[in-house]
């Protein structure tokens, strides 16, 4: 959870298994049918195009849906948007689209709710 250094070891095998996966999603059909990527627009330690790249590997196989969800980079938000204890987080804006995305329904509509490290400062919730 904490990250008080990088871990060449750990890292090495992040990538690893991130191969695999590509060469996995390339290969053959996942073993579930509905697939939801969810990115985040300000994120600079993910790769967006990439995990773009591998929704459309997913989705190339015959049955399987993928779903893509992609929040606003103007929202600010961290690379760990699920983490509330993130300095630059905000559940209350990540939260109910996150669950409206795993009960399969339409996100929720963008609120005034913001990411409070956004350029202007946080602006307050209905």
């Amino acid at each position: 959870h904490a990250y008080f250094g990088v871990s060449t070891r750990a890292l090495a095998e992040t990538f690893r298994f991130a191969a695999t996966i590509v060469g996995e999603a390339e290969a053959g059909t996942p073993v579930v049918n509905d697939l939801t990527l969810v990115t985040n627009g300000n994120d600079r330690t993910v790769d967006e195009q990439a995990a773009l790249a591998l929704g459309d590997s997913w989705a190339q196989h015959g049955g399987v849906s993928v779903v893509r969800y992609r929040f606003d980079p103007g929202e600010a938000l961290p690379h760990d948007v699920i983490d509330v204890s993130q300095r630059c987080g905000a559940p209350r804006l990540v939260y109910p689209v996150l669950i409206a995305l795993m009960e399969k329904q339409e996100p929720p509509p963008a609120t005034r709710e913001r990411g409070p490290c956004r350029a202007g400062g946080p602006v307050a919730g209905p």
